[in-house]
């Protein structure tokens, strides 16, 4: 870090799922690839056994392998189709579920990251971003995913927001970032996006957008 330039805060509203916390660095070597039986099922790595290749199916194995073979993700991280609402409530099923180690997801800790997926003939809606905050609420996960392989966005939860109050970031945090790579990906604002949000007002008058702007200036500068 260079001399002057503050450090990011950790804030309050900030779930403390990456606060404090040694991951062991993942094998870089580690890929995974789509397994099909040409019968019309497709293997699923998490769960172990062979599911019925819907187009949702296809698109959500497919993250998996980025999830692991590009983000560093160990399969011990990740819950596949996992309840977020306990027992004896209504279904609520998260596509994937990412902990910060094995051990927080073997001690049932909050996790890091929540993601949903749309099969590729669905277009992904404001009611599906919704769906991911909510499921990153219930878990108390600071990150969440909405994915097909059309359209990927990322965003972060604001527990100072009321649900359903979205912001888009940069990326999703890789296995074997730091306490403070994972602070700076929670406040990396998408700025193309907030690009586009000013220009859509008449009045340019997002004071949000521009105070995040201003922030992501002040660090990069």
């Amino acid at each position: 870090m260079k001399k002057g330039k503050p450090s990011l805060p950790l804030s309050s509203n900030v779930p403390p799922s990456f606060n404090s916390q040694k991951t062991l660095k993942p094998d870089k070597s580690a890929k995974l690839d789509l397994k099909r039986d040409g019968k019309g099922r497709i293997w699923s790595h998490v769960r172990q056994k062979w599911l019925v290749e819907t187009p949702e199916e296809q698109v959500r194995q497919g993250f998996l392998c980025v999830l692991v073979s590009e983000y560093g993700f160990a399969l011990g991280q990740i819950a596949e189709e996992e309840n977020v609402v306990g027992r004896g409530a209504g279904q609520a099923r998260a596509d994937f579920v990412l902990w910060r180690t094995a051990q927080d997801k073997q001690d049932q800790k909050p996790p890091l990251i929540i993601v949903e997926c749309k099969s590729d003939n669905v277009t992904i809606k404001p009611l599906d971003y919704n769906q991911g905050d909510n499921y990153a609420r219930l878990t108390n996960a600071p990150f969440f995913v909405t994915h097909n392989t059309r359209e990927t966005r990322f965003w972060r939860v604001r527990k100072d927001r009321m649900p359903g109050y979205l912001e888009e970031i940069e990326n999703i945090p890789h296995a074997d970032d730091s306490d403070d790579d994972i602070k700076k990906r929670y406040y990396a604002f998408n700025k193309a996006a907030c690009a586009h949000l000013m220009a859509a007002s008449l009045l340019l008058s997002l004071p949000l957008c521009r105070l995040h702007l201003a922030r992501i200036n002040l660090h990069e500068g």
